[in-house]
């Protein structure tokens, strides 16, 4: 009865507020093609861009202090988009973003990764859909636990429906089922992440949407979710969250988004204690003057660690930036990021385990032409944990390219 009356909460608080739509709407998807597509004719729209991140020195690939291994890299990757606009009406957009990781001593660490998209678009009078199909197949790191990128597959499925004006008020429902897959090697030669991580997902939310004439739109969001594990049932789990949500667009130097919320969960095991946190999210970025401009992030979560199974760690973390343009299309920025990790078993077993953490990076960018952008950037993180083989400490340098042709 506790759960269904804070649940009850919950939904009357969303029913008095406002809120925004978490996918891309029509209008935006319209612009975004138009303005990027290098080939158009009639209907048809195509656009592609060659990347070029990440090639230097790192000081440890695998970021862990107990595992040192330095090398060379490089990432060299396309962007391809063709989509057609059907009379105003109708959008068909496929994107493909394929991207080769090379490593110069750790052969085994080389990979092909691959990013396939579909989005279709359909809007009749106030009436919008969407639905979205995604298939990436990565390396990279799961969370901020983890020192070493891993192979991770996943094929997402979003349909969405939204009635109203999308630039006064609007009303949202949707649906997305996710599947996700790790490789299967074991991790740090103990774990094994697709049997920890391996899942499906079930997202249901509905929203009410506002955007003022400040090109500021403000949301308050409800959701209900079920997580299920291939390996592990007893990680399974469901429950709610609302959320409340407030977007900038460019409104006095403003862009990005800022949002906080409230998650309850309860894991389907009944060796499992039930648990709710707040939870958020921030980007913003401010252009304070003609050449500077300020950025402000923060991130709060509740998420399974790969430590054990019945362990979990509240994360938050908070940073900041600074971007001065010192000549025409030259920029150097900084950014630094604190946070930590705090681990709990589910369990009611004593934990003692906290990670702190900072990330630092000096980034120097060249718009060289209208379609070439370069740059170098230097990155540090490190992290202290009070749990053995977890300190992390890695630097790197590399150079990063994006060509639009």
């Amino acid at each position: 009865m506790k759960n269904i009356r804070f649940f009850g909460a919950l939904v009357g608080l969303w029913f008095i507020s406002v809120g925004m739509i978490m996918c891309q709407d029509f209008e935006r998807a319209k612009d975004e093609i138009t303005e990027s597509a290098w080939i158009h004719s009639g209907m048809f729209f195509i656009s592609s861009a060659f990347t070029v991140s990440n090639v230097g020195y790192n000081t440890n690939i695998f970021v862990y202090e107990n595992a040192v291994q330095d090398d060379t890299t490089a990432d060299i990757g396309l962007e391809l988009m063709a989509s057609a606009i059907f009379k105003d009406m109708l959008i068909i957009q496929v994107k493909e973003t394929p991207q080769y990781s090379y490593y110069v001593e750790n052969r085994d660490q080389r990979v092909m990764n691959n990013w396939l998209q579909l989005n279709v678009y359909y809007r009749l009078g106030r009436v919008g859909l969407q639905y979205q199909y995604d298939r990436p197949r990565q390396s990279s790191r799961p969370n901020s636990e983890f020192g070493a990128r891993l192979q991770h597959w996943q094929r997402n499925h979003l349909f969405s429906l939204d009635y109203g004006s999308r630039d006064r008020f609007y009303l949202n429902m949707y649906a997305q089922s996710r599947t996700v897959e790790y490789q299967a090697e074991r991790y740090l030669g103990d774990f094994s992440v697709n049997d920890l991580f391996g899942r499906e997902e079930r997202w249901y939310g509905f929203s009410i949407n506002r955007v003022t004439a400040a090109q500021t739109s403000v949301s308050m969001q409800v959701e209900y979710f079920r997580v299920m594990f291939s390996s592990l049932p007893e990680r399974n789990k469901k429950g709610g969250q609302a959320s409340a949500t407030i977007a900038f667009a460019g409104a006095r130097g403003l862009n990005g988004s800022l949002q906080l919320g409230y998650r309850f969960v309860l894991p389907e095991s009944s060796e499992f204690k039930e648990y709710s946190r707040p939870f958020g999210v921030g980007n913003l970025e401010l252009r304070v003057a003609q050449r500077f401009r300020m950025r402000l992030q923060y991130l709060l979560d509740t998420r399974y660690s790969f430590f054990s199974t019945d362990l979990v760690y509240d994360e938050s973390s908070a940073g900041v930036g600074l971007e001065f343009e010192f000549a025409p299309r030259i920029s150097i920025s900084y950014f630094a990021r604190l946070g930590q990790r705090d681990y709990r078993s589910l369990a009611g077993l004593e934990v003692d385990r906290l990670d702190k953490y900072q990330f630092s990076t000096i980034t120097l960018t060249v718009a060289a032409f209208v379609h070439l952008e370069l740059g170098l950037v230097y990155n540090i993180i490190r992290s202290d944990s009070n749990a053995d083989r977890f300190d992390m400490s890695v630097n790197s340098l590399g150079f990063f390219m994006r060509y639009e042709f």
